[in-house]
């Protein structure tokens, strides 16, 4: 770390264009991210301005990357284990990456991930919250998301800026799919960060049945929510929940969820009662158990 300067003098000389050019870039980006943890809607879990300014938050990032963990998780004691290793990491002026040569090979297989996972986690490693929200800002309008429900979403604070940007990855992957802005509308109303992480996954598992199982045409606004059909009419649920049981406000959401439409298939994570099972074929949905390993992002 202490020969940085020595290098940059020697860059100057050596190629002084592309250093200043480098430079100025890097000053506005800097100017961006210290703006933005000033005065920007600050999500869940971001750092403030002195440790965006010092670059800790970019250590930070990059360890968690290294790890396979979120930066801006919601867990304290994740939180706190972060900070103490990256302050180390950073105050030593060390690489993130040393100490972490020899993950385990389970930790290792999960952190390949898949096509979309590695990319994501490339871009939270490699972009602050400030970058993160212009690349969702814009990919929100290159799919024909209006600017009022692109700003409710962005400026939900429930939403971490890794589930955020999860939500939006899983969009982009349902190139082709009509009026994707009703799924954002009813993301942005998420109360807290919980629900926030459900839709994130949501939208993972829909992008997922799009690439595996068939792909969806449009989403429908049905009850307050947005749920998908397919090119053959069929609509889709999908949720990543452990256990469904029956209840009056399920039955009045899937009543008003499935009116009217030829076929209706409902995908959880984990399992149905056998209550719930009996009265959601009753009322002619067919029901898809486990479904999470079938409906990964891709």
């Amino acid at each position: 770390a202490a020969l940085g300067p020595f290098r940059f003098a020697r860059d100057l000389v050596t190629a002084p264009g592309e250093t200043l050019s480098s430079t100025a870039s890097g000053i506005g980006s800097y100017a961006q991210n210290v703006g933005h943890a000033l005065f920007g809607t600050a999500g869940v879990g971001e750092e403030g301005a002195l440790k965006t300014a010092i670059g800790f938050a970019s250590a930070k990032r990059a360890l968690a990357q290294k790890m396979n963990v979120d930066p801006y998780s919601t867990n304290p004691l994740l939180q706190q284990e972060l900070d103490e290793v990256a302050w180390t990491a950073f105050a030593g002026g060390m690489a993130v990456n040393l100490g972490f040569g020899a993950l385990p090979d389970r930790a290792g297989v999960a952190a390949r991930g898949t096509g979309m996972s590695n990319r994501l986690s490339q871009t939270l490693r490699d972009n602050a919250p400030a970058e993160l929200a212009d690349l969702n800002e814009g990919k929100l309008r290159t799919m024909g998301v209006g600017n009022a429900a692109t700003q409710a979403l962005m400026q939900n604070t429930s939403y971490t800026p890794t589930d955020r940007t999860r939500l939006v990855a899983a969009l982009e992957q349902l190139d082709g799919v009509a009026d994707r802005e009703a799924l954002v509308e009813w993301a942005a109303t998420a109360p807290r960060s919980e629900v926030a992480f459900l839709m994130a996954r949501h939208a993972e598992m829909l992008a997922g049945y799009d690439a595996r199982v068939a792909p969806l045409a449009r989403f429908v606004r049905r009850g307050g929510r947005a749920l998908p059909l397919t090119r053959g009419g069929q609509l889709v649920a999908a949720f990543p929940v452990d256990y469904v049981t029956w209840s009056e406000r399920l039955r009045t959401a899937v009543a008003a969820a499935g009116e009217g439409v030829p076929g209706k298939q409902f995908w959880i994570t984990g399992r149905f009662d056998p209550t719930a099972r009996a009265q959601l074929e009753a009322a002619g949905w067919t029901l898809h158990e486990q479904a999470g390993p079938q409906l990964a992002a891709p």
